[in-house]
């Protein structure tokens, strides 16, 4: 076996999964800053090198893309990090290479060899692992002793997803925009005040009509029976150490944040079925701020009727940017994966937006794939604390992120 071909091994182990994309980036000084983030460069040069880094390990979806955000989430993070007096010393860098190598049973030099022969310079795989173990150094610092379950919680858990039956619950939803950094900060200064004052279904219910931006607002939020194993993984634990009435914390998702009510939670006996993956598709139409996305997208939905039939329109227009995935829930994005929790086979959604709101996002469901699993108690304790560490996460990024300065060039 090749070095490269260990490499690609890392796909195995589940690192980055899907295709590759090809790599341009036309800069006449590539050290220029393509974004600036409280001050601090992010270049092209680090965007291509992380690009290529990425394609390597063959990253989902368009690499430039993911490369640029990720390394302004790295900025925002490392910066965090800084002011908490967090860094990760020669040591632990060294340690943190060698096990990422491993995984392509590879020694550190012998990976850095490999990656080089793509143009890839040693330090874009040194800044890749310092801020992967930087971030989760001040994760572990700032959120472990509030991520505790108690034993009711695993107990109630383990119940809920247990072979001997499964699970499904009776959600109602607000969905509040968050576009923009001063829009996200509004919407979370509402949704704090919101769960402070909302202590009743109807009450939820009233909110949601009022200012959640989901197709389910008019139904005052609720959302019909869903079963668990649907639901984005990052989510069942929040709603697990809920009680009925009890409302979530705020979930970040693309472009908005939500919260959730727990209307009921229902055990029955058949074998209980987890979603190993979701095969879906997307159609991005310009215009949502016109009207001509929805009347585009109502078009297309009334004349297919299987996932299948969208490639006919795709053929007569090519220049729409469509997309057909087949990923783990976990890997999906959050909004979309909470749109396919709500959907059948061949069913379809047009809630989502991008671009700022200027976009509407046609999402179809092509169908899931389910195993049967079981878990034990310490599995299931794992489970809940990093899956509540997560959504803390998540939450202090989105923060910085509201609380900083960005500058895209």
């Amino acid at each position: 076996m090749t070095m490269k071909q260990s490499i690609k091994k890392i796909l195995v182990i589940g690192a980055l999964l899907i295709a590759p994309a090809q790599i341009s980036l036309a800069q006449s000084n590539p050290f220029a800053a393509a974004v600036t983030v409280d001050n601090r460069a992010v270049t092209y040069f680090e965007i291509e090198q992380r690009a290529a880094f990425l394609d390597v390990l063959r990253a989902p979806g368009n690499v430039l893309k993911t490369a640029r955000e990720t390394l302004v989430n790295e900025r925002l993070q490392l910066n965090a990090a800084q002011s908490l007096g967090i860094q990760i010393n020669q040591e632990e860098l060294a340690v943190g290479m060698a096990e990422f190598a491993k995984r392509a049973n590879l020694k550190t030099a012998e990976f850095i060899k490999a990656i080089g022969q793509d143009g890839i310079e040693p330090e874009t795989f040194q800044d890749f692992v310092r801020a992967g173990l930087t971030w989760r150094k001040l994760v572990q610092n700032r959120f472990v002793g509030r991520a505790q379950v108690s034993e009711d919680e695993i107990d109630r858990a383990l119940a809920l997803s247990s072979r001997k039956g499964g699970a499904r619950v009776l959600l109602s939803e607000i969905v509040l925009p968050a576009r923009n950094p001063e829009e996200a900060e509004a919407s979370k200064n509402l949704a704090a005040e919101l769960k402070d004052t909302i202590k009743t279904q109807s009450a939820f219910e009233s909110a949601a009509r009022t200012y959640s931006v989901s197709g389910s607002a008019a139904n005052g939020g609720r959302i019909t029976w869903l079963p668990l194993a649907n639901l984005p993984p990052s989510i069942v634990p929040v709603l697990l150490t809920l009680k009925p009435g009890e409302v979530s914390d705020t979930v970040p998702v693309e472009n908005a944040i939500s919260m959730f009510q727990v209307r009921g939670l229902q055990e029955f006996d058949a074998p209980r079925l987890t979603t190993l993956s979701v095969e879906y598709a997307t159609v991005l139409f310009g215009g949502a701020d016109s009207g001509a996305a929805q009347i585009a997208a109502k078009n297309l939905a009334d004349t297919i009727d299987t996932c299948d039939d969208i490639y006919g329109f795709t053929n007569k227009n090519p220049e729409a940017a469509f997309a057909r995935e087949v990923l783990p829930v976990g890997k999906i994005p959050r909004d979309v994966a909470l749109e396919l929790a709500k959907m059948d086979k061949n069913e379809i959604s047009t809630s989502l937006r991008r671009n700022n709101g200027t976009a509407l996002l046609f999402v179809m469901m092509c169908g899931r794939t389910p195993e049967l699993t079981e878990g034990s108690r310490d599995e299931m304790r794992a489970s809940l604390i990093n899956r509540r560490i997560e959504t803390y996460a998540n939450n202090y990024l989105e923060d910085l992120r509201a609380d900083s300065i960005i500058v895209e060039k």
